[in-house]
Parts: C-alpha cells; sequence; structure tokens
C-alpha cells in the first residue's frame, strides 16, 4: 500500500512536469495522462490534468 501511495505521488509529480514541459506537445501530455489513468483508474485525477493541459495549451497559443 505505501508503495502504491509513494508511485502515485511520483506519478503525479512527473505529470505535473510533464505538464510544464511538454505543453508546447499537448497530445503526448494527454495520451500520457490516459495511459496513467488506465493503470490507476483515477477519473478525477485524469480530469485536473486534461483541465490542466488544456489551460496551458491556450495559455502558448
Amino acid at each position: 500500500m505505501d508503495r502504491g501511495m509513494d508511485s502515485y505521488h511520483l506519478l503525479l509529480l512527473l505529470l505535473l512536469l510533464l505538464l510544464l514541459l511538454l505543453s508546447l506537445k499537448t497530445i503526448i501530455t494527454i495520451i500520457i495522462i490516459i495511459i496513467i489513468t488506465f493503470v490507476h483508474g483515477f477519473i478525477p485525477l485524469v480530469a485536473l490534468s486534461l483541465s490542466l493541459s488544456l489551460s496551458l495549451s491556450l495559455l502558448n497559443s
């Protein structure tokens, strides 16, 4: 259980980093988010991540 939570937090941090670094490549970011969501099954997480990536892409364009 502890390992699961640690990997969850690590993936969340990686997601935020990817959103910042790959904000120009929003499609890749969305694909990564969808893959992580299917692995973990966190639908609220994917909704938050998608809204973050979409707002970042809107800010960049």
